[in-house]
C-alpha cells in the first residue's frame, strides 16, 4: 500500500500541481485551463431578468476547508413580494445548525414529451435574480422555482444548503474543496428535499400509481415468483391492494421516471447518504418510501420489464397509446431503449445498502455502475462518487476542476488497475466503450470514457476462459499512463464483415428481433462438421450463453427455432391485435418466390436428421398463427430469449476470420484487424496494429471455438505487447 500511495502521488503531482493549496486565489489555473469552468455554470450575463443598476453579490472566502455556507429564506410570498430574499451564513460543518439540503437539476426538469417542456439552450444558465444579503445573485430557472416552492412550504427561518448558491461556482478552487466534503454535507443534513420540477399532465396519475402500490403490505410480495402480467389486476387485489392502477397510471409512472433528475450523477450520493428524504413535485410533497416501495414491488414481481424503457411501454401498451390522448402520442415519438427503471432502482439499492451498513467498497465500481448518468461537468462522473467510497483508492483522488478530463480518466483507470493488480485479469476492458462517437476524448484506447455508458454491452462472462492458464502480469507503469503492458497471442485476422441493421428501434422505424435473426441467417457461415449451420447461428446470436450458463443449453436452439416460426412478431412482446401483420409477414416468408424462403431452406438444409427442418418450421408457423388468433399462444420463447439476442447483437458486426472462424465484434472493427487472446482476458479481443509492438484496443469479441482456451492449448508463453 505504501508503494501504491507513493506512485500515485508522483503521478498525481503532475496532474494536480496545486492540489495542496486548498484555499487560495490561484487565478492562473483559470487562465491555464480552458476546461476550468463547466459549460452550464457561466459568469453573470446581462439579461432582462437582471437589471443593470444593482450590486452583484460577491462571495467572501470561507475561513477553512471544512466550512460551508447556509441559506435562510426570508419573508413569505405576497402579491407585492415577488423577489426571493435570502440571507447567507458561514458555519464550520461540524458545528453547523440543523439544515435541509436541496437536490435538483441545473437544467430543464421536464421530459421532452411533457406539455410543460420548453426547449431552451440556456435553461442551465444562471440568469434569474434572487436577493442575497441585499445584493443580487443569479441562479438557474429550475433552482428559482424550487426555492419559491420551498418558501411556500413555510420553511422560512430554516437553514438550507444549495450547491448553486452556497458554493462559489466561479471559483474552481473553492468548488474543489467543497466537493471533497459533499458526502459529509449530505450525511450531516437533517433532510434532503428532492425537487422534481412542476407537476405536468403525467404526474398526478404517477402519484396515484405509487400511492396504490406503496399501500400493499411488503410481506405479501417478499417471496412472490413471477406473477402473470396479464392477470396483474387480480394479482394486485390478492396481494392486498386497495385499488388497481389503470394503464394510464403505469404509463404516467414511466413518464415520471424519465424526469432528468433521475439521470443526474450527483443524485446518487444525495439520495444515499442523508437520513431523511422528502420528495417534492410542484406543491405536492410525499415520502421517499412511496417511490422505494414501488420500485421494490416491480423488481420482485418482475413486472418492471414492461416499463423499463419507453420502448417497453410502447410495446406493452401500444394500442392504448395509439388510441389515447395526444400526450401518449408524444411518448411514442420519444420512445427509446434508455433504461429508466434501472437508474431509479439503483438509487433505492445504494441507499438501502448504505443505511444497512453495507457500503460499496470499490470506488471504480461506483463510477462504472453510474456511467449512464449525466453531469454538466464530466469531471463530476468521478468526483460525485468520492463521498460514497470507503477505501484507500478513493482517498488518493482530490477534486480539482483544473485537471484535463482525459488525464483524470486515465489516472482513475491506472489507479484502479494498480489497486487490483493482484487479481491478475483484464476484466476492466469490458468497461471500454466503442470509440466511434463524435466528441470523444483523446484517451488511450484501453481507458473508458466515463461520460458514456458501455455500448455495446459487454459479452464478458465468468464461464468463458479464452486465456486458459495465462494471467495478466499486473504491470502498471504509472509514470507513462498512455501505455498498458500486456501479453498475448494472435489467433487470426478479420477477413469479411457482415452488418445486421441493428440500432435503437422506435415504433416508426428500425428492425424487430425477428428481422435481426433473419439477417443473421443470411450470413454465409462456414461449414463445420462438428456443428450444424443452424446451431452455429443460434449459438452466435446469444454468444453461446444463457445468463451465466456456458455453453448455452440446447433449449435455446428450440427457442430460436420458435422465434423463426413466429415471423409476425412486431416487437419482443407481440400483441394478439397484430394478427393481420403476423399472417401477412408469415405469408411473405413462406411464399415460394420469396427470398426469405431460400434463406430458411439454406439455413436448415443440414438439419434432416433433427427436428429443425424447413418443413417443421412451416408447420409450426401455421400453428402459431392459429394460436395467436385464438389468444392461446405462449410467448415464453419470445420473452425469454429475444431480449438477450438484442443485447448481444446491438452495435455489433458478424465477421469471418482468415482461418474460417465466425464471430461477433464491435461496429468499430475493420477488415485486417487482428484477433488476439490476451493473458488475463476471459474473452478474445480485437486489436489494430500501430507498429513496433504497439496496438490499439478495438473491442472484445465472441469467436466460436476459442472461448474456452482452445487457442492457447499447449502454448508455453505469450508475446509482450503494449496497448496505446
Amino acid at each position: 500500500m505504501h508503494k501504491l500511495k507513493k506512485r500515485a502521488a508522483q503521478y498525481r503531482a503532475r496532474l494536480w500541481p496545486s492540489s495542496d493549496h486548498v484555499i487560495s486565489p490561484h487565478r492562473e489555473l483559470l487562465e491555464a485551463s480552458p476546461a476550468a469552468s463547466p459549460d452550464t455554470k457561466t459568469s453573470i450575463p446581462e439579461t432582462d431578468t437582471c437589471r443593470q443598476n444593482f450590486t452583484i453579490y460577491t462571495y467572501e472566502q470561507l475561513p477553512g476547508e471544512k466550512w460551508i455556507r447556509l441559506l435562510r429564506i426570508i419573508g413569505r410570498p405576497t402579491q407585492d413580494d415577488t423577489l426571493l430574499t435570502l440571507s447567507m451564513h458561514p458555519f464550520r460543518l461540524e458545528s453547523a445548525p440543523k439544515f435541509n439540503a436541496l437536490s435538483y437539476t441545473w437544467g430543464n426538469p421536464m421530459v421532452p414529451f411533457s406539455s410543460l417542456y420548453v426547449e431552451d439552450n440556456e435553461d442551465s444558465v444562471r440568469k434569474y435574480s434572487v436577493e442575497v444579503d441585499g445584493r443580487k445573485l443569479l441562479v438557474t430557472k429550475n433552482l428559482l422555482d424550487a426555492l419559491y416552492e420551498i418558501r411556500r412550504m413555510e420553511a422560512k427561518g430554516e437553514f438550507l444548503w444549495v450547491d448553486g448558491i452556497c458554493i462559489n461556482q466561479d471559483d474552481i478552487i473553492e468548488r474543489g474543496f467543497q466537493v471533497a466534503i459533499m458526502g459529509e454535507i449530505f450525511k450531516t443534513c437533517t433532510n434532503v428535499i428532492v425537487w422534481f420540477g412542476p407537476t405536468d399532465e403525467f404526474f398526478h396519475n404517477a402519484f396515484k400509481f405509487m400511492d396504490a402500490i406503496s399501500k400493499i403490505p411488503p410481506q405479501s410480495y417478499q417471496n412472490i415468483s413471477h406473477p402473470p402480467w396479464r392477470s396483474r389486476a387480480k394479482v394486485l387485489l390478492d396481494l392486498g391492494a386497495e385499488t388497481t392502477p389503470h394503464y394510464t397510471h403505469w404509463i404516467a409512472f414511466a413518464a415520471f421516471l424519465c424526469r432528468p433528475w433521475f439521470s443526474r450523477t450527483w443524485v446518487v450520493q444525495e439520495m444515499a447518504l442523508p437520513l431523511n428524504v422528502t420528495l417534492l413535485c410542484g406543491s405536492l410533497t410525499f415520502p421517499w418510501s412511496h417511490l422505494a416501495h414501488t420500485l421494490d414491488f416491480l423488481r420482485r414481481t418482475d413486472w418492471y420489464k414492461h416499463i423499463s424503457t419507453l420502448q417497453d411501454i410502447a410495446d406493452t401498451f401500444h394500442q392504448e397509446l395509439l388510441a389515447g390522448k395526444e400526450m401518449f402520442h408524444r411518448m411514442l415519438e420519444n420512445a427509446s431503449d434508455d433504461d429508466i427503471y434501472s437508474r431509479a432502482l439503483w438509487l433505492y439499492w445504494v441507499r438501502t445498502d448504505i443505511h444497512s451498513g453495507r457500503p460499496v467498497d470499490y470506488f471504480e465500481e461506483l463510477i462504472i455502475l453510474n456511467r449512464h448518468r449525466k453531469s454538466s461537468n464530466p469531471r463530476d462522473q468521478i468526483f460525485a462518487m468520492l463521498g460514497l467510497a470507503h477505501n484507500d483508492q478513493s482517498r488518493l483522488i482530490k477534486p480539482n476542476y483544473s485537471i484535463e478530463v482525459s488525464n483524470l480518466f486515465t489516472f482513475v483507470t491506472t489507479l484502479a488497475l494498480h489497486y487490483h493488480r493482484h487479481e491478475s485479469n483484464l476484466r476492466f476492458l469490458e468497461q471500454v466503450e466503442m470509440k466511434l462517437i463524435e466528441g470523444g476524448l483523446d484517451l488511450p484506447s484501453w481507458v473508458p470514457d466515463y461520460r458514456r455508458p458501455v455500448r455495446p454491452k459487454s459479452i464478458y462472462n465468468n464461464a468463458f476462459n479464452a486465456c486458459g492458464i495465462f494471467n495478466w502480469s499486473g504491470n502498471v507503469d504509472m509514470t507513462d499512463a498512455n501505455f498498458l503492458n500486456v501479453t498475448g497471442v494472435p489467433v487470426s485476422s478479420i477477413k469479411t464483415l457482415e452488418a445486421p441493421r441493428i440500432g435503437h428501434r422506435s415504433p416508426a422505424n428500425g428492425c424487430t428481433i425477428i428481422e435481426l435473426i433473419l439477417q443473421a441467417a443470411a450470413v454465409q457461415f462456414p461449414s463445420d462438421s462438428r456443428i450444424t449451420t443452424f446451431e452455429l447461428l443460434w449459438r452466435t446470436l446469444i454468444t453461446d450463453r444463457r445468463h451465466f450458463e456456458h455453453p448455452a443449453p440446447s433449449r435455446c436452439g428450440a427457442w430460436v427455432f420458435e422465434i423463426l416460426a413466429f415471423l409476425g412478431s412486431e416487437s419482443i412482446y407481440a400483441r394478439a391485435s397484430d394478427i393481420g401483420v403476423i399472417l401477412s409477414l408469415r405469408d411473405r416468408l413462406f411464399n415460394s418466390t420469396s427470398s426469405w424462403q431460400a434463406q430458411m431452406e439454406g439455413l436448415l438444409q443440414d438439419q434432416e436428421s433433427s427436428h429443425y427442418t424447413f418443413w417443421n418450421l412451416q408447420t409450426r408457423a401455421y400453428d402459431i398463427g392459429i394460436e395467436i388468433k385464438r389468444d392461446h399462444y405462449d410467448y415464453k420463447a419470445i420473452s425469454s430469449l429475444a431480449p438477450s439476442i438484442k443485447i448481444c447483437l446491438w452495435n455489433r458486426l458478424y465477421f469471418l476470420s482468415n482461418d474460417g472462424r465466425v464471430g461477433l465484434g464491435w461496429k468499430s472493427i475493420e477488415i485486417g484487424d487482428e484477433i488476439w487472446i490476451l493473458g488475463g482476458s476471459k474473452v478474445p479481443v480485437i486489436l489494430r496494429s500501430l507498429g513496433n509492438g504497439v496496438y490499439r484496443f478495438v473491442g472484445q469479441a465472441y469467436v466460436y471455438g476459442i472461448m474456452d482456451g482452445e487457442a492457447v492449448e499447449g502454448l508455453e508463453e505469450m508475446k509482450e505487447i503494449r496497448l496505446r
